[in-house]
């Protein structure tokens, strides 16, 4: 049977194989539900990255019911009994920035750099860009099919950034350097990371533990306190976590839809907690992005999230983030009909609006946010912003953005 290859869910990027007479797929790993049209399409650009481009007889565009993104690729397609569509890349040559922001000041120069994964039509790897002003500072060798697909998962541990595949191979990097530290092996798909005094623990998915001394990668057992670090499978960074409606309960929180006219569904929460932050939307009329700062169970203010008009906002409320940092909180919204994500900053403490602007004008995706003292550092499917924090200016970019 012919199939796809080489090919990405537009959601969480992927590899997904397409049957020749599908009209939908349904990823294995985000289980997002994408549709398939199928057009003519002229022959790829000569400029294509591949080695040995060859004339492209079909094309699918690959667009993601839930979210509106599209992707387009150039295919290749023989007549023998059991052949195999080849992917041509067209209009993704550039690099893509596809990650969690990693943050860690590579160069020791005080400026907060950008660590994660990067890719284009036809390799991953990962790489730090100078907080400065976004030029490649290291990359790492191309890395394997097992480490990018939807169950890897990285992690910035002290000065080791962390791949982990999706057979439970551990290759740590030096972040500093990006040059392989020590590689190890743990017993399934990892589930969280956490950093103790010189080891971090890999939690698996079979609920199994597995510590490793952070310098060398001998198997140790540690000891102590173990803090959650940032990694690429969740909503969290440096000192919070944003966790869901469940969770509210056990954190003294207000219950979901407790809150008068606010359905408040998820909750950015520091480390130790204080103040957190609801995310939702109205509990009734139209979708629009709420935020809420709450103590225990009191509100201190509560407020829509846009400065245009609420009406050309949506919002999924499975899936809001925010960060908070030196008194600031940020929250991205999207413009409905996939017309792009703006972002709006508040005062932490009186909920005053600060300021508000446009990111950018593509997919609304997101792979996570972070904030410094300094800077915001968004991250899309495809690209990861750096704004000033205090006047949400775009500082500078790397990646393209659909």
């Amino acid at each position: 049977m012919a199939k796809l290859s080489a090919t990405s869910c537009p959601v969480c990027g992927a590899p997904v194989e397409i049957p020749p007479e599908a009209e939908q797929i349904t990823c294995p790993y985000c289980r997002q539900t994408s549709a398939i049209s199928k057009r003519r399409t002229a022959s790829p650009d000569p400029r294509s990255p591949l080695p040995h481009p060859q004339p492209a007889s079909k094309a699918l565009a690959i667009a993601g019911i839930a979210t509106g993104i599209a992707i387009v690729v150039g295919v290749v397609l023989t007549t023998a009994g059991s052949s195999t569509i080849e992917a041509v890349a067209s209009g993704t040559k550039q690099l893509q920035f596809s990650d969690q922001p990693f943050l860690f000041d590579v160069n020791g120069d005080g400026i907060t750099d950008v660590l994660g994964r990067s890719r284009n039509p036809t390799s991953a790897w990962l790489a730090a860009y100078d907080g400065r002003d976004g030029r490649e500072l290291w990359r790492t060798d191309p890395l394997t099919s097992d480490a990018v697909d939807g169950a890897a998962m990285r992690a910035l541990a002290g000065d080791k950034l962390i791949s982990i595949d999706s057979l439970g191979k551990v290759q740590a990097y030096q972040a500093k350097t990006g040059q392989p530290a020590w590689a190890a092996l743990v017993s399934d798909v990892a589930d969280e990371v956490c950093q103790g005094k010189d080891f971090v623990r890999i939690h698996t998915r079979n609920e199994a533990d597995h510590d490793f001394a952070l310098a060398t990668g001998n198997k140790v057992k540690g000891e102590g306190a173990c803090h959650p670090v940032t990694t690429s499978q969740a909503d969290a960074s440096s000192g919070y976590r944003i966790v869901n409606w469940s969770q509210f309960p056990k954190l003294g929180l207000p219950r979901l839809n407790s809150i008068d006219g606010f359905a408040n569904h998820r909750a950015l929460v520091g480390d130790p907690q204080q103040v957190a932050f609801m995310l939702g939307a109205p509990s009734s009329g139209s979708r629009v992005p709420m935020v809420a700062a709450v103590e225990g169970k009191t509100v201190l203010w509560k407020s829509v999230v846009p400065a245009v008009d609420p009406l050309t906002t949506s919002v999924n409320v499975t899936t809001q983030v925010a960060a908070y940092a030196n008194g600031r909180l940020v929250v991205p919204y999207e413009l409905k009909g996939n017309k792009g994500v703006r972002m709006a900053a508040f005062d932490a403490r009186s909920g005053t609006r600060l300021w508000d602007v446009p990111v950018h004008d593509g997919t609304p995706v997101s792979h996570g946010i972070a904030l410094t003292d300094h800077d915001v550092y968004y991250a899309t499917w495809t690209a990861v912003f750096v704004l000033k924090a205090d006047t949400g200016e775009l500082r500078w970019r790397q990646g393209i953005d659909f």
